[in-house]
Order: structure tokens, then C-alpha cells, then sequence
């Protein structure tokens, strides 16, 4: 593992793994992180909390600092994962990835979020090379799924008691 070393700029930040076999290197994969010069633009809020620390602000330990690309070395081929969009909650939207053999895929992943009931991060939808994967529909009254859909079709439907908890569970067949 190598991880970042220069303050204010990536120390802390896991930078590369490396996986050997016998002394030899099988893997490699390294991580770019969230440009600090595009902090103050993006879409995240730059800092997670306050550090009170003396000096904490110009450690920029706090900042929100998400991976946006990988690059996988293994076999002889290299494999790309580029994040395009993220969204307020510094969560990957839209990402695009692909390998040294020509092959790639796009991918966009869609949040449901109540705040009010500070539940956050569900996964609503998903979507690979314009092909919708899977959907789900949620209660905006308590922000529990409701309905999960898979390719396009229903796959369950969740009913629940008044307390919450799982009434019945069916089927798209019922």
C-alpha cells in the first residue's frame, strides 16, 4: 500500500496497491483523487465538518476528497474507472469505464434521499450503456422501497405494517 505523504496536498490519501505473487508484481491499481483546484466548483461541499485543530485548515485533512479515477494494471491489460459526475452528497453519478482491449461502459446511478428523515443514499436507479437496470420506487411518507424493478419489469412489492416492519413481500407474478 502506498499511501499520500505531502501535507496539504494528499497525505493520508491511498495513492496505489500493489499485489505481488512470489515476488512478483500480479496487480496494480492506482487511485486520482478530486483536484484541490476544483474544490471550491464542485458540486460536494469542499469540506466534511470543521477540525479545530491549529493549523487544521491548511492540512486540508477534512476536505471532501473523492476518487476519481482508478487505473487496474493486471494481465497485460489495463482497466479504467473515470468518475464524470458527482452529486451534493460527493456520491458518483455518472462514471465510465474501460480496458486497454477497447472494451467500455457507461454507467449512471441515481439517489433517492429524504432528508427529512435522514435517510440517504438509496440506490433509485441504475443505468449501464443507456440499458436500465434496475429501478427501484420508494414511500415518500417513510422512505422505505416499495416496488424493485429489473430491466424494466416489476420484480417485488413490499407492503408494511404501521410500525414499519414487512408486511408482505410478492412477486411479480403476484
Amino acid at each position: 500500500y502506498e499511501f499520500g505523504k505531502e501535507v496539504a496536498y494528499n497525505d493520508g490519501l491511498l495513492l496505489s496497491t500493489t499485489t505481488r505473487s512470489g515476488g512478483t508484481v500480479v496487480r496494480v491499481d492506482r487511485n486520482n483523487y478530486y483536484p484541490d483546484a476544483q474544490l471550491d466548483s464542485a458540486p460536494f461541499p469542499k469540506e466534511a465538518g470543521k477540525d479545530f485543530k491549529y493549523g487544521a485548515n491548511d492540512l486540508k485533512a477534512h476536505y471532501n476528497r473523492p476518487v476519481q479515477s482508478t487505473v487496474v494494471e493486471q494481465d497485460s491489460v489495463q482497466f479504467t474507472r473515470t468518475v464524470q459526475a458527482f452529486d451534493a452528497f460527493a456520491r458518483e453519478v455518472s462514471v465510465v469505464e474501460g480496458n486497454s482491449a477497447g472494451q467500455s461502459r457507461a454507467s449512471t446511478t441515481t439517489y433517492y434521499d429524504n432528508l427529512a428523515l435522514w435517510v440517504n443514499g438509496q440506490s433509485a436507479r441504475s443505468v449501464v450503456n443507456g440499458v436500465e437496470q434496475s429501478r427501484t420506487e420508494f414511500d415518500t411518507t417513510n422512505a422505505l422501497p416499495l416496488r424493485a424493478y429489473a430491466f424494466g419489469r416489476l420484480a417485488q412489492q413490499v407492503t408494511y405494517a404501521a410500525d414499519g416492519t414487512v408486511a408482505s413481500v410478492a412477486d411479480a407474478r403476484g
